[in-house]
């Protein structure tokens, strides 16, 4: 309703003027003013009752009750504006380019190089080697694909497929709607047990779809006693094969912004962004159909001959354009244009809550430097923003190594595995325990989040080198490391001898050269066709 008022005033309507008005009636004779007012206490009401609805959604998130339907319906809504709002695709870009930067780098540590120990890179390469692996969880694409889920739904789903004999693990990721509830181990509301899936799946050769509806285990929840149902439904294990339901998974779950006092779901970040993303497109919206109103207008009516002449010359001059003549007996007057001060920079304020909701600055997220400062300093993210998008990354890295040690410990359990240890129950959790030195570990190396001044770096490394207290290797991978080599070994081994010492390759070149041209001066040649 009061969109369609807005679009009379502002001349937006595409009804004629006659069509509008009921048959018999005039414009003003029937009360312009009154059925304004109506209109406007109807569009009021219904603004308060979607203010109603909203504020009913935070007190459920207050009294730490939260309801799964109305987070993901709220998680599909983020998920449309972010791709349809400016300032929520921009500001979803950015952080996804924030946390995920360059690429994210796996590696363990063991190579299996050394007697006693086991080649567990290997286990972990082909892991995240795998074609499907990397589509669903360790392909770039697919680390920028989980920060965007984050930002749109606040939680993330993977279920870990093993093949029993061999241990090699698949990771698909469950969508959020078909998660439906999470059980917690009892007396401890933090710890998760099972995951309810419930969807919808048709098999070639079914004539329809069929509905199903399974438990998944927690990824670290591995009880010495499997069970089998719960709450009538069966739990699909790991490793195990079911019927009418193929094999069993493990599961782990992402989740940010988690909400209520169980923390039970998450929320996706741009949930609080919204509102005021909403706010300034409606600000934009409004401002320019004022601007376009404001150039419809050019004349102001003075009634000299009545309420009836006047509808009858405003019906007129509605129907034409900007500066047309009206016939009657009243005077036409310009508008006076002094104090308006109503502009697009108005919003502003608007845009920075956005910002402040997404944990970056209102020049990033508008794309626009600003009057104040420098534009170099207003793209730099602060201490507080940087550490922010620090904690994300580690939520990204807390999964890929508990994603990584699972395949390992699969790789170990399995009769036919390539990796040799036995399996410790230690409460309801299994870890992988090797009698050799084997090192199990995983290293997750995240995108960096600040550019390196590489002139300050070298003016320090010039001045530490100059105190003579940096053996000459550690001054040079110093520079290696401030001009970003990724594998200095190359031109390491250049300068090292084969026990790693230091060997200075100028003074081993004029070394050479020296001893050149005395044999050369011994053969009675010219020794400064060398030097």
């Amino acid at each position: 309703m009061m969109g369609r008022l807005t679009d009379w005033i502002l001349g937006n309507d595409t009804t004629s003027t006659e069509a509008a008005i009921p048959e018999g009636k005039t414009l003003v004779d029937n009360g312009t003013l009154e059925t304004l007012e109506l209109r406007l206490e109807e569009a009021t009401a219904a603004t308060l009752r979607r203010l109603q609805a909203e504020d009913q959604g935070w007190a459920s998130l207050a009294a730490g009750t939260v309801d799964r339907g109305q987070l993901l319906a709220q998680a599909n809504l983020v998920r449309a504006f972010s791709t349809m709002n400016p300032l929520m695709k921009r500001g979803k870009v950015v952080r996804a380019g924030y946390v995920v930067g360059d690429g994210i780098t796996i590696a363990a540590r063991d190579k299996g190089e050394d007697e006693g120990h086991q080649n567990v890179a290997a286990v972990v390469e082909a892991f995240i080697g795998d074609e499907r692996n990397q589509e669903s969880v360790f392909g770039h694409d697919a680390h920028l694909a989980r920060e965007n889920d984050l930002f749109d739904d606040g939680n993330v789903f993977y279920g870990h497929w093993v093949n029993p004999m061999t241990g090699a693990v698949q990771v698909r990721q469950i969508m959020f709607d078909q998660v439906t509830r999470i059980y917690k181990k009892p007396g401890d509301d933090l710890v998760p047990w099972f995951y309810l899936r419930e969807w919808t799946e048709q098999l070639p050769g079914d004539s329809q779809p069929v509905q199903k509806a399974a438990w998944y285990p927690a990824l670290s929840h591995q009880p010495v006693n499997e069970i089998r149902t719960l709450e009538g439904k069966p739990i699909l294990w790991p490793g195990k094969r079911y019927p009418g339901y193929g094999t069993g998974a493990a599961v782990y779950h992402l989740k940010v912004n988690a909400a209520g006092r169980e923390r039970t779901w998450g929320v996706g970040d741009g949930a609080a962004a919204m509102p005021w993303a909403r706010a300034y497109k409606e600000f934009l919206e409004d401002w320019t159909r004022l601007m376009r109103a404001l150039s419809r207008i050019a004349w102001h009516m003075q009634d000299k001959g009545g309420k009836s002449q006047m509808a009858r010359a405003a019906a007129d001059a509605y129907q034409g354009q900007a500066g047309g003549t009206a016939y009657g007996t009243m005077e036409l007057q310009a508008p006076s244009t002094q104090g308006a001060r109503f502009d697009a920079n108005s919003g502003r304020p608007v845009a920075s809550m956005v910002a402040s909701a997404l944990g970056v600055t209102v020049t990033i997220l508008t794309a626009d430097p600003g009057q104040e400062g420098a534009r170099a300093v207003a793209e730099t993210l602060d201490r507080p923003q940087r550490l922010e998008m620090q904690a994300r990354q580690q939520v990204h890295a807390k999964y890929l190594r508990a994603a990584c040690a699972f395949a390992v410990e699969a790789a170990v359990r399995a009769p036919r595995g390539p990796l040799k240890g036995r399996i410790e129950q230690r409460d309801d959790r299994q870890v992988s325990v090797f009698v050799d030195k084997t090192d199990p570990a995983v290293e997750i190396t995240m995108a960096e989040l600040e550019d390196i001044n590489t002139d300050g770096m070298m003016e320090a490394i010039s001045k530490a080198d100059a105190t003579n207290k940096l053996p000459p290797l550690e001054t040079l991978k110093l520079i290696l490391a401030a001009f970003g080599y990724e594998d200095p070994t190359g031109i390491l081994d250049q300068v090292t001898d084969d026990d790693g010492n230091w060997v200075d390759p100028y003074a081993t070149a004029a070394g050479a050269a020296g001893q050149s041209a005395a044999d050369l001066l011994r053969r009675g040649g010219d020794p400064s066709t060398i030097l």
